[in-house]
């Protein structure tokens, strides 16, 4: 004989208790075999299952070894071989695996049933199960290592929203400012220049926004919004000729985008109110209805003699207005005058 631990002997104690109980059992063949059995372990172990001292040192209240093998198996996730073959069968990773091995000819020359095989399916699930180990391994690793740049940037992005959508402009450009400090070139940055443009256009911070969205465009020359935030922030600055270019190019890249096209039919008009060469849009209706030719480059002071014409008296131009507006018929008349002499120097010469 000899000793063992406490956890061994409460296993041997726990498995001569079992044994005993198996020979109560209708289906099992030889009691005599179980006899000999737990005589051996009892002799080898000095075990006596009915010694009080050893029952109160050793034996499980009210769990029986069947029990505490159950418990095990599920606390550790134990199975048998077996066991893990049907669940692998559900496994689209393992059934993708066992695809690709059977492409390579992994079990040639061997049919299912035969020992070869069998032994070749196990090395094949014992290489899946190692593959899935690293896997984990590689993610946990990933995990102790904490986020990285790119979702430190994200999570900075997507508060920077919210905080944009609650009018928080000052909070959100800080945000947004964060985001790009820890990822100023990664596969997302553009976003985050094109949005703290965005803050900074509500601020008021037009040339700040210019800036960030040249570094969004930068970056991605096919981001929409980029330009369309740009076009926004040349608005601001008066300069028509540049946001029109912007909001032209916003369109072409998403010419479904609503949005973009009325940003770019807003900007159009304006750029052609402030500077009548501009030939993007229509002339705009005068207050009697009807379009207004253009003025020649430099306005009518860009002509010969036109410096002192009386016509362009402030008083003469509200009454010839005001008498347009009460007979249309006369307004035709002056209009079509108008026109033929604008396009005409010389009758332009005649008129000074």
């Amino acid at each position: 004989t000899f000793s063992l631990n406490m956890e061994r002997n409460q296993a041997i104690f726990l498995i001569i208790q079992y044994l005993n109980d198996l020979k109560l059992e209708p289906e099992v063949g030889s009691v005599d075999n179980l006899e000999a059995a737990t005589q051996c372990l009892a002799e080898n172990f000095s075990i006596n299952t009915d010694d009080i001292n050893q029952k109160e040192e050793y034996a499980l209240e009210s769990q029986t070894l069947l029990e505490l093998l159950a418990a095990g198996k599920t606390q550790l996730g134990a199975k048998s071989y077996n066991e893990e073959l049907e669940e692998l069968q559900e496994n689209k990773m393992f059934q993708q695996f066992l695809g690709s091995v059977k492409s390579k000819g992994f079990f040639n020359d061997t049919k299912p049933g035969e020992p070869e095989y069998k032994a070749r399916y196990r090395r094949m699930v014992t290489k899946f199960k190692q593959r899935m180990n690293d896997s984990k391994a590689n993610s946990k690793a990933a995990v102790a290592a904490g986020p990285t740049n790119e979702e430190k940037a994200e999570k900075f992005k997507v508060e920077g929203n919210e905080t944009l959508k609650a009018k928080n402009y000052d909070a959100a450009v800080e945000l947004y400012s964060k985001a790009i400090d820890v990822c100023p070139d990664g596969p997302k940055s553009h976003i985050y220049f094109a949005n703290r443009a965005m803050a900074r256009h509500y601020l008021k911070q037009h040339l700040g926004a210019v800036d960030d969205c040249n570094a969004a465009i930068e970056r991605n020359p096919a981001y929409a919004k980029a330009y369309t935030r740009l076009g926004l922030a040349q608005q601001a600055l008066n300069d028509w000729s540049s946001a029109v270019e912007n909001h032209k190019k916003a369109v072409e890249l998403e010419p479904s985008n609503k949005s973009s096209a009325q940003y770019l039919k807003t900007a159009q008009q304006k750029y052609a109110a402030v500077s009548p060469s501009y030939a993007g849009t229509p002339s705009q209706p005068s207050s009697t209805g009807m379009a207004m030719p253009p003025m020649p480059p430099g306005g009518m002071g860009g002509m010969p003699g036109m410096g002192g014409n009386p016509l362009m008296n402030p008083q003469m131009m509200a009454g010839v207005q005001q008498m347009m507006q009460n007979n249309p018929g006369m307004a035709n008349g002056m209009m079509s005058s108008f026109q033929q002499m604008m396009q005409n120097p010389a009758m332009m010469q005649q008129a000074m």
